[in-house]
């Protein structure tokens, strides 16, 4: 359900299905999928100031604790826009419960 409701938009559930991922709680770790929605959450025209703040925190964590990973969120920052911009909007009319 996470995922269904990510992909329609909603900022906070791609923020907890990016953490989740990169923490590995109830889901297997994937560093990749994990920023992949942390940004799609910093990125969303729905998040709140607030959620965005703990997004960049996270991912300067992230930077800072594995600095190798600083052109994935680079690359993931440039590309989800133009490739995914259907991730950046929540989708009216839908409810996640």
């Amino acid at each position: 359900m996470w995922l269904r409701a990510a992909q329609l938009g909603d900022a906070e559930t791609q923020s907890q299905l990016g953490l989740a991922l990169l923490k590995g709680e109830n889901l297997p770790y994937d560093l990749k999928k994990g920023c992949f929605w942390c940004v799609c959450a910093l990125l969303n025209k729905d998040s709140s100031q607030s959620l965005k703040k703990k997004m960049r925190d996270r991912l300067d964590t992230l930077v800072r604790v594995q600095p190798q990973q600083i052109s994935l969120i680079q690359g993931l920052i440039q590309s989800i826009p133009k490739d995914y911009p259907q991730y950046l909007v929540k989708k009216k009319g839908r409810r996640f419960q």
